[in-house]
């Protein structure tokens, strides 16, 4: 009996020796296993904060212009595996065209024509009309500008992007003499300081002028009498009011110190102004040296006045 029992349980060591054998292998398992996932984890938390780290580094030279840059960055963001489906993808495509338009790529409308396509329902849909239409305006197509900035609805465009769509669709518009159209947009931005101002004013106030809308174009020409891209133009627009509003005496106290500065344009004409609005208060004496002036501008009601003081002074 003894026997037997001592015999149990020395069958029973090798049970115990295999059971705690299994024991340890599944406690190293899962040891490894935890780390492993552990390490996996990781390496993903890595790559997206990877990813996350060159998007973001893109996105601050774009909007710091340095677009060269920006491009290489965006496609080194396409290339990883995991943002092939990111809503972000779309978002870099719509960059990188971007980036070949400033950067004057040859392929730039294309790309920005093969996000449109791509993309129709993005958010960024808009911007991409309108660079489109800015790289055409930028090229003096003015034609093919206006189909795609006419595509554009501006309440959707970025605060800092609606001013210049406004432009350059009015000047487009302009180009190609539809005026009235031209007008609208102009005067939507005529108040708005910024690179703009000056020559929304100034194309403005010249449709007025055309349009015979005098008092207002001179209320638009006024203020760009110190402007320095525009000064030089605005005196001869200035003067032509005057004298068409038959505002003779105004003519004459504003008009001769342009005479004197170098950079106004049309001087001759001026001159002519000058010497017409002496003639018509029968000044004829001091009409006749700018008459002289501006001889090589004179029509045929012009060269009679002309004639006609020189009769009234007797210098026949």
């Amino acid at each position: 009996m003894g026997c037997l029992s001592e015999l149990k349980f020395t069958c029973l060591i090798p049970t115990y020796k295999h059971m705690r054998s299994r024991y340890l292998l599944w406690m190293h398992l899962a040891v490894f296993l935890f780390y492993f996932a552990g390490a996996t984890h990781a390496q993903k938390s890595l790559q997206h904060d990877s990813n996350l780290e060159i998007w973001r580094s893109a996105k601050e030279k774009f909007e710091n212009k340095n677009y060269g840059a920006a491009q290489r960055e965006f496609a080194e963001f396409l290339k990883r595996k995991d943002t092939r489906f990111s809503d972000r993808k779309s978002q870099a495509e719509f960059y990188m065209a971007y980036c070949s338009i400033e950067l004057f790529r040859p392929t730039a409308e294309e790309e920005m024509k093969a996000f449109i396509r791509s993309y129709p329902e993005s958010n960024q849909i808009q911007s991409a009309y309108f660079q489109l239409g800015r790289q055409q305006y930028r090229n003096k197509k003015y034609k093919a500008a206006l189909l795609w900035l006419q595509k554009v609805d501006p309440y959707r465009l970025n605060p800092d992007e609606i001013t210049e769509y406004r432009f350059k669709l009015a000047y487009s518009y302009f180009n190609q003499k539809d005026l009235e159209n031209a007008r609208k947009n102009f005067y939507e931005i005529i108040e708005v300081n910024g690179d703009y101002h000056a020559a929304a004013n100034y194309y403005y106030s010249h449709i007025a002028y055309v349009n015979k809308n005098y008092q207002t174009a001179l209320s638009g020409f006024e203020k760009l009498e110190a402007n320095e891209t525009f000064a030089p133009i605005v005196p001869y627009y200035i003067c032509q009011i005057y004298y068409l509003q038959e505002n003779y005496q105004y003519l004459l106290q504003y008009a001769p110190k342009y005479l004197e500065i170098a950079s106004v344009k049309r001087q001759d004409e001026i001159a002519k102004m000058i010497g017409l609005s002496h003639y018509q208060l029968k000044q004829y004496d001091e009409a006749i040296p700018f008459l002289e002036k501006g001889k090589k501008n004179l029509v045929r009601e012009d060269r009679f006045a002309y004639a006609y003081s020189l009769y009234k002074m007797q210098r026949y």
